[in-house]
């Protein structure tokens, strides 16, 4: 959500770095059914979660020629989360979307995280993934939580027991590395299971 520079900026980015796949967020399309165009060039819509509302919403665009596993896409009814799995490089590999609930009270956010992270952790199994990928917005300051303290907690817990790693917030981090940018960095998200990044970070 929130492109910097709009939707112009963004397709030069995503045409520049070539990332296979690309998360939206607060998309607000209330067609579940919507088609989703090309928006950018060498990209298809896979996955969206819609609210059914002008509201919320995740988008995942992956990168033409990419295979998904046949019914493994999960869209979160209340726009919220988008789960599926691909075969990449010989591996199935769990690619995920996340709009955290923005306004609600801790205990309603706590419940949609716990469904989120439910759904990865069954797809572990399932599908006998390798890695994870997970991009979008927590809606969270997760390392110094001033709200919504329980649900922060219960999100480290998930993400040490699936062992993610905060690709997004180390490069961050060698930029600046003070509290401050720690704290908006984690409100995004970017992170891969695999030592070994299956996919390029915009």
């Amino acid at each position: 959500g929130g492109a910097g520079g709009g939707i112009s900026t963004l397709r030069n980015n995503i045409h520049y770095l070539k990332p296979d796949f690309c998360v939206l967020t607060e998309t607000r399309i209330a067609d579940r059914n919507a088609k989703l165009k090309t928006t950018f060039r060498g990209h298809v819509g896979r996955q969206h979660s819609s609210s059914g509302e002008r509201a919320k919403g995740v988008i995942i665009f992956a990168k033409k020629g990419l295979e998904i596993e046949p019914n493994s896409v999960y869209n979160n009814e209340q726009g919220y989360f988008t789960v599926a799995v691909y075969h990449i490089e010989g591996s199935r590999v769990i690619v995920a979307g996340v709009y955290g609930p923005p306004d609600s009270l801790d205990r309603q956010a706590g419940q949609v995280y716990d469904n989120f992270f439910d759904k990865i952790a069954e797809y572990t199994i399932t599908y006998s993934t390798k890695s994870i990928i997970i991009g979008g917005d927590w809606n969270l300051q997760i390392y110094n939580p001033r709200a919504k303290k329980r649900t922060c907690e219960s999100v480290r817990n998930w993400l040490e027991e699936l062992s993610l790693e905060d690709k997004e917030g180390e490069e961050k981090r060698t930029l600046d590395d003070n509290n401050n940018t720690r704290d908006r960095c984690k409100r995004s998200c970017c992170y891969i299971k695999s030592r070994r990044s299956v996919t390029s970070r915009l």
